[in-house]
């Protein structure tokens, strides 16, 4: 509608870096979303593919001088010139070694998440000497590329290095990227230059990037990787996720191959391209009998449950089981998935396995994700994939999650030990000293996607227009109201006190509030819903969110200065 252009804040998720969701307007960090999450998390990409966000794996970037960064017979003098993307943040890495020995910047220690193909690239420009070292897997010669800056060239290319190339820029950068195959499990990360006498020879450095896979990704910046905004495209458009933190406690979640997991006249055929993009789903073959991989986590009696895996169909009966058990059969969870046609068979129950949901979505490429909730009186849960004498089955697997919670959250990788993701937050603030609203009132409109019927995890914190980032005493929410399987409700707090004005109905919802000093309006989907319930406060100073309670999938955001008419609210809200 019109009105979009008189808006003092528009958000339509896209654009973003560390700590940052970036809005359409204003241009400036008046607008800028603050997001907090202190810990990684995963998306589905505009690709569909699912991709830890953020998908580069080196930390401090742009910062070679950085801790994180090893620096080994040379020394590294920061921000020495422009760096490709004009800023004056690139580093100068000089070699103080009189032999022909390799100098290096690099970065030692586990930090993928698993073997196999990987892709780095840097960025480079010559100064004193001629010759650049890009290597993978530790100091191993199979994983190195040396590049030729008078011949624009890779030579001397190790075994293990799949393919090389290059990206020629402006001031005479370049970036380079080669990928390998990466076989071990402690890893050196390393921009080596190969210059033998004199000592001062030297290249500049900028923006190191490593990507799971072999194609290298935008460029994206990083400090310590752990504050990035998701922009989640599992519903077909961006949409800005927020999730309340939850733990995986399964063990080696992306390999089922691993000794966590038990396995009975399972046959393993090959590795696959799991839903990530990555060679490490597997592939199995199961007997006409009972086959299964089994994983045993550590659970709480009488909690709620979700345990869930990505699986693709190959051949024979095309159907699984997805069970979550005691292991003994006395009680269980169990669930059928045909993945030839993505559906799911009916719950079933053993023992004290009372009550329970599943679900079968696709995720793209033939892959579905399976997941089984439920209470169990058990203290330790076993998670089994099993074809239950239905017949042989030829399948994939890959994903496995077992989280405290009534649904699934997305995707928490794990190896040696359970991994936590933290709960998504974010704030702007001085909305009212900027002019965002005004002591005349204002109007708050939100777009929510998926907006189903969830249990809460835990307390009530949620999405509000309020006078604190935190805790708000007066403000307008939307939360989840507390109820079992509830959608969202839209309210006021006045002096602490929450009062729930309107409970959503629809998976899709536009919402508009306004209000003028003395009372406010709801709109829902084009209707007014509330009329003038009484709300004296103006200058709340806070946009902002706290997820506990259930996720939100946010398709745009706006705010006006002013209280919208009725007719505007409703065409809004269409």
């Amino acid at each position: 509608m019109s009105k979009f252009s008189d808006a003092t804040l528009y958000l339509a998720p896209s654009g973003y870096k560390e700590g940052i969701l970036f809005p359409q307007k204003p241009l400036s960090t008046n607008g800028e979303i603050s997001f907090t999450r202190t810990s990684s998390a995963w998306r589905t990409n505009i690709e569909g593919q699912v991709e830890e966000v953020c998908y580069n794996l080196a930390q401090y970037s742009e910062e070679f001088d950085n801790a994180y960064w090893t620096k080994a017979l040379g020394t590294l003098t920061s921000n020495v010139i422009n760096a490709p993307n004009g800023t004056l943040t690139a580093d100068l890495f000089t070699k103080t070694s009189a032999v022909n020995t390799v100098s290096q910047v690099s970065r030692s220690g586990s930090v993928y998440l698993q073997t196999g193909i990987h892709t780095l690239s840097v960025y480079a420009k010559q100064n004193v000497g001629n010759l650049l070292l890009l290597r993978l897997d530790n100091n191993d010669n199979t994983a190195n590329a040396q590049w030729n800056f008078s011949t624009k060239s890779f030579t001397n290319i190790g075994a293990n290095i799949i393919s090389s190339s290059f990206e020629e820029l402006s001031n005479g950068w370049f970036r380079l990227i080669v990928t390998g195959n990466v076989t071990s499990t402690t890893w050196s990360i390393s921009i080596a230059n190969l210059f033998a006498n004199p000592t001062n020879d030297s290249v500049y450095i900028w923006g190191a990037q490593l990507v799971k896979g072999s194609l290298p990704k935008p460029y994206l910046s990083t400090t310590n990787r752990q504050n990035f905004p998701r922009v989640d495209y599992s519903l077909g458009t961006g949409t800005f996720l927020l999730e309340p933190q939850r733990t995986n406690l399964m063990l080696n979640s992306g390999d089922f191959q691993n000794a966590s997991w038990g396995k009975s006249t399972l046959t393993f055929n090959s590795t696959e391209t799991a839903p990530d993009g990555t060679s490490s789903a597997r592939n199995y073959s199961t007997a006409g009998a009972f086959s299964y991989a089994l994983q045993v986590v550590s659970v709480v009696s009488g909690q709620y449950y979700t345990s869930s895996c990505y699986l693709k169909y190959t051949s024979g009966v095309g159907s699984l089981a997805v069970r979550f058990t005691d292991g003994t059969s006395v009680n269980f969870i169990s669930v059928t998935a045909n993945l030839i046609n993505g559906t799911i068979g009916s719950v079933s129950y053993g023992g004290n396995g009372a009550n329970g949901t599943a679900t079968i979505t696709s995720v793209g490429d033939g892959w579905y994700r399976v997941t089984v909730s439920g209470t169990l009186t058990i203290a330790n849960a076993g998670f089994i994939v099993s074809n239950l004498g239905l017949g042989a089955t030829t399948f994939s697997v890959w994903g496995g999650q077992v989280e405290l919670g009534a649904y699934p959250s997305t995707y928490i990788p794990t190896t040696s030990s359970a991994v936590t993701r933290l709960a998504d937050s974010f704030s702007r603030g001085n909305i009212f000293t900027n002019n965002l609203i005004s002591s005349s009132g204002g109007t708050w409109f939100v777009e929510l996607q998926n907006n189903l019927a969830y249990t809460r995890d835990a307390g009530n914190q949620n999405l509000w227009v309020g006078d604190s980032s935190t805790a708000p005493s007066n403000s307008f929410e939307i939360r989840n109201g507390g109820a079992a399987n509830a959608l969202l409700t839209i309210g006021k707090r006045i002096s602490n006190t929450f009062t729930g004005l309107y409970n959503t109905t629809t998976s899709t919802v536009k919402i508009a509030v306004k209000w003028n000093g003395t009372s406010a309006d709801v709109f829902v989907n084009g209707t007014k819903q509330i009329s003038a319930t009484a709300f004296s406060i103006t200058n709340m100073e806070f946009l902002a969110a706290k997820t506990e309670d259930v996720p939100k999938y946010i398709q745009q955001m706006a705010l006006w200065r002013t209280p919208l008419t009725d007719a505007q609210c409703q065409e809004l809200t269409l």
